[in-house]
């Protein structure tokens, strides 16, 4: 009998991993479909409590749904405007300082040539930076938000008929309650947290994007609100957001001031953002959704990885929902919390047993 009960539960478990492989290559496979639906469903849930008060203040639940809607796509439209215009300025100061760019390039691959490494070498690192690298760069940046925009009416329409189906939200998760109580719970519990979670992301943003258009105006440096106003939209991307938002000024500066300039901003970049979007996130944003600093790392990487750029975004916001759904919500999944909870959660939940 024990033998076979071992043999039941090595082929459960296998069967539990070769299920939760094939579903994460379906979604990959799918993620031009699954990551705009993610999306519109994350700012449906971020735009619920809008709709909602108004519906409490006797206002018609269209104007609910209107104005969640506008809401929802507002959100859309100054994400992809403040990235659309930092490329156009990234590229306007790229062909203003071609030649200088050209110049720097050529001394650094010959001071990395004669640190001892091979021509093709260097090569391969100084061309990163080169101005047609960063010109093609900063130009893709248009044709693949008009590529994605080849999805909008799909978007837009899913959006829309997401934000009138939350008017019947309360209805639904009763009748899921009714069968299933743990998974109801668990669906309101990450739709919570997930609110939770980006408004902390976003008071977060606010400081970190004026304190460095503080900063880069103090220094001299072109345009410091539009990189204070990008610096705060890379940081909804955990962690790594900052450096894309750093790239952009520490470039001018080098270009238009030298390398003393490029190397401060660099530093002082590295410190603030340090502090405000990693060592004061993962304490705050821990103990707000109770998931820990290396399990948001890891659903970064992860679900960049199926969702594409999306994913970035979405990662803690999909984190909570499959930990809610297959791990709080299953008895025989629940051992796996004390490796994803935050330090405060488990500590909550030793205390209540």
């Amino acid at each position: 009998m024990t033998d076979h009960g071992e043999r039941r539960t090595a082929t459960t478990s296998f069967a539990v991993v070769a299920g939760v492989v094939l579903g994460v290559a379906g979604v990959k496979a799918l993620s031009w479909l699954v990551a705009p639906c993610l999306l519109a469903l994350v700012i449906v849930v971020l735009t619920r409590p809008l709709s909602r008060r108004l519906g409490a203040r006797g206002a018609p639940a269209a104007l609910g749904i209107l104005a969640a809607f506008v809401t929802g796509l507002g959100m859309i439209v100054a994400l992809v405007a403040v990235v659309a215009f930092a490329a156009v300025r990234l590229t306007t100061v790229v062909r203003t300082y071609r030649s200088d760019l050209e110049t720097l390039v050529l001394r650094v691959h010959s001071v990395l040539t004669e640190a001892g490494l091979t021509d093709a070498q260097s090569h391969t690192l100084t061309d990163v930076v080169t101005p047609d690298r960063l010109l093609r760069w900063s130009a893709s940046v248009a044709p693949s938000l008009v590529s994605t925009g080849a999805t909008v009416v799909f978007f837009l329409g899913l959006l829309l008929f997401l934000s009138i189906e939350a008017t019947q939200v309360d209805q639904r998760l009763a009748g899921i309650r009714r069968a299933r109580p743990a998974i109801a719970a668990a669906l309101t519990n990450s739709a919570r947290l997930t609110r939770r979670y980006f408004a902390v992301t976003a008071a977060l943003a606010v400081v970190v994007g004026t304190l460095d258009a503080v900063l880069l105006g103090a220094l001299g440096v072109p345009y410091p609100v539009l990189w204070g106003v990008l610096a705060a939209a890379c940081n909804f991307i955990p962690y790594v957001g900052f450096v894309i938002g750093l790239v952009p000024p520490a470039l001018i500066a080098l270009l238009d001031s030298g390398p003393e300039l490029a190397v401060a901003i660099v530093v002082v970049y590295v410190v603030l953002n340090s502090v405000v979007t990693t060592i004061v996130p993962a304490k705050v944003v821990g103990d707000v959704v109770g998931i820990s600093m290396s399990a948001t790392v890891v659903s970064l990487v992860f679900w960049a990885w199926v969702l594409g750029p999306i994913g970035s975004v979405l990662a803690v916001p999909c984190t909570l929902l499959v930990k809610g759904v297959l791990v709080d919500a299953d008895p025989h999944a629940r051992f796996l919390a004390p490796l994803l909870n935050s330090r405060k959660q488990n500590t909550s939940q030793e205390r209540a047993r």
